[in-house]
């Protein structure tokens, strides 16, 4: 991850400034009040926050954070940059594959109908993890696709269940929900 005290907690003391839209978005992501200390300066309970966050094992993840703030500022350049900064330090596997799978999704998306080419994309995605899905394909998905293909996506991915695919189908949710459709 990036580090906390520069660029990241610049964007979101930026965005996210005051005790309440902080308290709002740790919420969102799923953090809970006790998770918080109210103390200092608002610079100072994200530095904490995002600190608890990065140390996982908690609920409110750092892609978690990210995740609502690219569901509150869809296609955000500098939000996608910072992914794409992520995937490349964290999934670089993934990464490489992301616009491969991106591709072969939209095929899978004009042959609607003829079996679930979308589940085999995602099963054969290599990091089966949604936090990875969601910074591989965050980017990729910025303009990529019309509406109707989105929505067709997400309901491919709501109705994959069988473990690992299901994460990444999660991980693909965020990401079309934080992104673009094609004009």
């Amino acid at each position: 991850m990036p580090e906390a005290s520069g660029e990241v907690l610049t964007f979101i003391n930026q965005h996210y400034g005051t005790i309440t839209a902080m308290r709002a978005l740790a919420q969102w992501a799923g953090g809970s009040q006790d998770e918080i200390e109210f103390t200092g300066t608002v610079s100072d309970i994200w530095q904490r926050l995002w600190s608890k966050a990065a140390d996982g094992g908690r609920r409110c993840s750092e892609f978690s954070i990210f995740r609502e703030v690219l569901y509150d500022r869809p296609g955000d350049p500098q939000v996608l940059a910072f992914l794409t900064k992520i995937a490349a330090e964290r999934f670089a596997e993934s990464q490489k594959s992301a616009s491969r799978a991106a591709d072969a999704i939209e095929t899978a998306l004009a042959m609607s109908g003829i079996g679930n080419p979308i589940r085999a994309v995602l099963a054969a995605f290599p990091a089966q993890s949604w936090e990875a899905a969601f910074c591989c394909f965050a980017p990729v998905f910025e303009g990529k696709y019309s509406g109707e293909e989105r929505q067709h996506l997400l309901q491919e991915c709501a109705a994959t269940t069988e473990a690992p695919t299901a994460e990444v189908a999660r991980g693909l949710i965020a990401a079309v929900l934080g992104t673009h459709a094609h004009h």
